[in-house]
């Protein structure tokens, strides 16, 4: 986290599947209302968001959460679109070894949404520096975009090799102050 002055910057956590099964595993609905009553305050600010290829990972995995939250929160789950293809594109160019290891490590565990998840995070980040340009309007609050996982082969490629936040499940809970 930068240093200096951070009440004008809101989090926005991009989760991947590790961390969104690591909740369902660990915290109970029904035990941990309060904690899930957070997250879906998140959703519905779209501070907690994800990509459809994390959807359809939740849906067909063996430790998936439940079906009927995944159907309710669709909404939190952002469409593929051509701008995160070409920034798939890019990367594989860019780092072609190190990302084609990441891909390979991906697909042998049946994970395919890790690219998707960095592509949008990417995406958002031009965007909002484009509308930050483009826009006369004083912005109250920039975005921090975070990659929420608890897989350690996604933080290490995307902390060491693209500088992105990658924070776990016990980050966010003490970055948004929640003590249950």
């Amino acid at each position: 986290m930068p240093e200096g002055d951070s009440s004008n910057i809101e989090d926005v956590y991009l989760a991947d599947s590790s961390s969104i099964i690591d909740i369902f595993r660990h915290y109970d609905q029904h035990t941990f209302e309060s904690l899930w009553k957070d997250i879906n305050k998140l959703i519905k600010e779209g501070r907690f968001i994800s990509h459809m290829e994390v959807f359809g990972e939740l849906s067909k995995g063996k430790n998936n959460p439940d079906a009927s939250w995944l159907k309710q929160h669709k909404q939190l789950f952002h469409e593929h679109t051509v701008e995160q293809t070409n920034i798939i594109r890019g990367l594989q160019k860019q780092y072609k070894d190190r990302f084609q290891k990441v891909l390979v490590a991906a697909e042998k565990a049946d994970f395919h949404a890790d690219p998707w998840l960095i592509a949008l995070l990417t995406e958002l980040q031009d965007a909002s520096k484009t509308q930050g340009k483009q826009s006369s309007l004083v912005v109250s609050k920039k975005k921090r975009y975070l990659i929420l996982t608890e897989d350690a082969r996604m933080t290490d490629f995307a902390t060491k090799e693209l500088k992105l936040n990658c924070i776990t499940k016990n980050d966010l809970f003490k970055k948004e102050d929640w003590h249950y």
